[in-house]
């Protein structure tokens, strides 16, 4: 244990373990969690790596610094300045900042040198790992999320038709595959076609291009990676993104049960209704509804690996 241990690590006190730092990006996660924090008893720090911190944020902390994402050593020096022990990573941090911006393209080389994949999960991981080493435990999301998960089952008032609900297990299935690949957690279906699949671009686009290619009636559906780490990265989605499926002319989402947040629940299915759009939760509980491939004579199939996860029930 270094000296930036624990409560009983010199310099620190049992007080300090009231305090619970926010590594902030953008979007209403971050304050989603920060005021469930205070709801707690907690002091809330904040460190915002994603331009100019909104006032919903301050006013859901006890302090809030502005923090470049190319500086991860000034993130660390600020949370141990501010006497946090705990800490979670949450917000959108758009990935193509490593093109538009030289220092966050730098910091990147230094963490992933080229050749490695510069995935999510990668990225974030080495951070949680210099953040651990000053130690700053990195708590799950879902420690103040628990409320904000999905439901199993037709979420919204209309119920999902036929077509949909085979486009959402379809849907399902894809995004698995996707997800192991650290790729991304978001596809849009349409009469058993995938339309778009989340990379870099985010979700919002990938539902866009969705709805140009399919036109009305697209199916989105957004899962938690096979491997999700519950530290960072937990698939969200809230009233913002059905107000965009609305623009592109989806009409149902799809969202894995239990494992993924509802930023603003209330909110975002009252949109839906109005927007006569079907909110799904789904489980990973049935067997694949996509068929394997025949094999050419002579060869053996290819055994199905385990890690991606199979269909669901609604």
């Amino acid at each position: 244990m270094n000296d930036f241990g624990r409560c009983g690590a010199p310099g620190f006190s049992r007080h300090d373990a009231g305090r619970l730092g926010i590594v902030a990006g953008e979007g209403d996660l971050p304050i989603v969690i920060a005021r469930e924090a205070r709801l707690r008893g907690l002091d809330v720090v904040i460190c915002y790596v994603a331009g100019e911190p909104g006032p919903g944020l301050m006013d859901v902390s006890n302090k809030v610094h502005r923090v470049p994402l190319s500086r991860p050593a000034e993130i660390i020096r600020v949370l141990q300045q501010e006497r946090v022990l705990m800490a979670i990573l949450a917000g959108k941090v758009w990935k193509d900042l490593m093109f538009r911006d030289q220092e966050v393209g730098d910091y990147i080389a230094r963490y992933l040198p080229p050749g490695e994949p510069r995935n999510d999960d990668r990225l974030l991981l080495r951070f949680v790992q210099d953040l651990e080493r000053a130690g700053i435990a990195i708590v799950p999301q879902v420690d103040y999320l628990g409320s904000h998960l999905a439901g199993k089952g037709t979420l919204s008032t209309r119920e999902p038709s036929c077509r949909e609900l085979s486009d959402a297990r379809v849907g399902f299935e894809v995004a698995k595959h996707v997800g192991a690949a650290d790729i991304g957690q978001t596809v849009v279906v349409k009469c058993g076609v995938v339309l778009a699949v989340e990379a870099a671009e985010g979700t919002d686009a990938a539902i866009m291009r969705g709805g140009e290619v399919g036109g009305p009636g697209a199916v989105v559906v957004k899962v938690a990676k096979p491997s999700q780490d519950p530290r960072f990265d937990m698939p969200a989605v809230g009233s913002h993104t059905i107000a965009v499926m609305a623009a592109a002319g989806a009409s149902c989402l799809a969202v894995e049960s239990g494992r993924t947040v509802l930023v603003d629940p209330e909110d975002m299915l009252a949109l839906a209704d109005r927007s006569e759009i079907s909110v799904i939760g789904l489980t990973a509980s049935e067997p694949s509804l996509i068929p394997e491939p025949s094999p050419a004579p002579g060869i053996s199939p290819m055994p199905r690996s385990s890690s991606a996860a199979g269909s669901f029930v609604a």
